[in-house]
């Protein structure tokens, strides 16, 4: 059986990592693990995971919201672009702080939705 809160709250965890500055956003992984990775792999897991199991959870307005910050993660990803996936670029690079400025958008919007019980 699927654990629908749990998955919920992993979700809002991980928006909400990206939502924080650098360094919050970094505390809920260990040093020495690839941080900034496992900052996209969990929010797109988790996404991936709330829609699959509550499809009609979210509106077109919030899918969209959430949506844009996994493309904005899809868009920063691959080998031209490893530059972007150290600790130091989620504390200081562009790029980080539009993926901030979008989670931040979207946390009011959907944080009430990932609070409910399931």
């Amino acid at each position: 059986m699927t654990d629908i809160a749990w998955i919920k709250a992993e979700l809002l965890r991980a928006l909400t990592a990206l939502a924080a500055d650098g360094d919050a956003a970094l505390t809920d992984y260990p040093i020495g693990c690839a941080r900034a990775d496992e900052l996209g792999i969990d929010y797109s897991h988790f996404l991936q995971c709330v829609v699959a199991n509550c499809p009609d959870l979210f509106d077109r307005t919030q899918m969209q919201l959430l949506e844009g910050v996994a493309d904005m993660l899809d868009t920063m990803s691959g080998e031209a672009n490893s530059e972007l996936w150290s600790d130091e670029a989620v504390r200081s690079s562009d790029e980080w702080r539009r993926v901030r400025t979008r989670a931040q958008a979207a946390l009011p919007v959907v944080g009430s939705l990932l609070r409910q019980p399931s």
